[in-house]
């Protein structure tokens, strides 16, 4: 066996290993997460499936009796209406499925898009990739899949619609951008990034969609449903809106992290104001620091960007969203592996303090603002890459300046 050969070998025995690793962890998860689907308030797949029942019968699944309450606007529970209707375990068994492979799809179609930036191509190599942002992503994607969460489905479909504009494919990137509003808020974000590239049209079908998605529940409500947006409005969507969201002990942005360092100054509203400007300056910095790229790979970064900007505006954070960072470790930790130009050790120094805040300091330290200082670095990051990736395009490279 010659050098070449013995490489391969040793590649393909752990790529195996790899996916048995990734595919044995996945069965312990089924297991713990029947385990929470059974326990008596059981988890948020419960409460789901519980209000798609409600609206299938006619009645407000914000209003209903559930172990949590039903916070999402009607799109999700009238897709899970079907689900609702098949026995609980066999529910829960394809909601699990469906998350899980959602998930991987997400990093196979990113690395798909940014095989030039990350200098890899999508084969084998991409379980790395998958298994690096399996281990550094642990805990949020360990607490979706056992909290019976729907944030890898939203980010999926977040996803679809990168794919999409990149393939110029308009109508069908506003479909998905659409639904994914339509089942949770918080990819509205997204619209700035229509909005940099002028996507005006894109952005008016997209509204057209995401109404038209929120109002598909009508089909089984009928104009109930507008009572039940209305309910909706007043009791969740305008409190979050004002900032009267609950409090968390947990803090991904600027504006808690500020509440955090200065309790007197940090609650008042000028300060908040400030501190979400600075967030949507830093993500649009790292949007037009890739200007010089062609748009598809440009595009790529500044839509993990974005996403972790989802993160760093949001009023409210918990564990499970950490999901949306999904992008980012995705194309940073490919690029880190493969592009060995790229890979100075000034990028080392900062993805090591990257995986020392989230996977150390913030899981020692929930209450302190380590979360936020980890997203940041990595929006950092993500702004080095997306510099990087017009080096084709200037002639050289700007990294060095860093």
């Amino acid at each position: 066996m010659n050098l070449a050969s013995a490489q391969e070998w040793i590649t393909r025995r752990s790529r195996w290993l790899t996916v048995g690793l990734i595919a044995g962890v996945l069965v312990v998860l089924l297991a713990q997460t029947f385990r929470q689907a059974y326990r008596e308030d059981g988890y948020d797949l419960t409460s789901y499936l519980l209000s798609a029942k409600a609206l299938w019968q006619g009645n407000n699944p914000y209003t209903i009796v559930t172990p949590y309450g039903y916070i999402y606007p009607l799109f999700l529970a009238f897709l899970l209406i079907p689900l609702a209707l098949v026995p609980y375990w066999l529910a829960n068994l394809l909601w699990f499925g469906l998350s899980v492979s959602c998930l991987f799809a997400v990093c196979q179609m990113l690395l798909k898009m940014a095989e030039r930036d990350v200098n890899t191509t999508v084969d084998g190599r991409c379980v790395l990739s998958a298994a690096v942002v399996f281990a550094v992503l642990f805990s949020p994607i360990q607490n979706n899949l056992l909290n019976g969460q729907v944030n890898l489905i939203v980010l999926f479909c977040c996803t679809m619609f990168l794919r999409s504009h990149i393939q110029e494919k308009r109508v069908t990137s506003a479909a998905w951008l659409g639904a994914a509003i339509a089942i949770k808020l918080v990819p509205a974000i997204l619209v700035v990034f229509l909005l940099v590239r002028k996507q005006f049209r894109v952005l008016l079908w997209t509204a057209l969609f995401a109404a038209l998605f929120c109002l598909l529940p009508a089909v089984v409500a009928g104009t109930n449903a507008f009572t039940f947006y209305q309910h909706y409005w007043h009791s969740f969507f305008l409190p979050s809106l004002l900032g009267h969201a609950p409090k968390i002990p947990i803090f991904f942005g600027l504006h808690r992290t500020l509440e955090y360092l200065l309790p007197a100054a940090g609650t008042t509203v000028w300060l908040r104001a400030i501190a979400q400007s600075v967030s949507l300056l830093a993500i649009l910095a790292v949007d037009l620091a890739g200007r010089k790229s062609p748009p598809a790979h440009r595009d790529v970064w500044a839509f993990s960007a974005y996403l972790l900007g989802c993160l760093l505006l949001s009023p409210v954070s918990e564990i499970h969203h950490l999901v949306f960072a999904v992008p980012a470790v995705c194309l940073v930790g490919a690029k880190t592996f493969f592009d060995r130009r790229w890979t100075t050790k000034t990028v080392l120094v900062f993805v090591g303090c990257f995986v020392l805040c989230f996977d150390v300091a913030a899981g020692m330290y929930d209450r302190m603002p380590f979360f936020f200082v980890s997203l940041v670095i990595l929006l950092f990051l993500v702004f080095l890459a997306n510099r990087d990736s017009g080096r084709d395009s200037c002639g050289q490279s700007e990294l060095a300046h860093y």
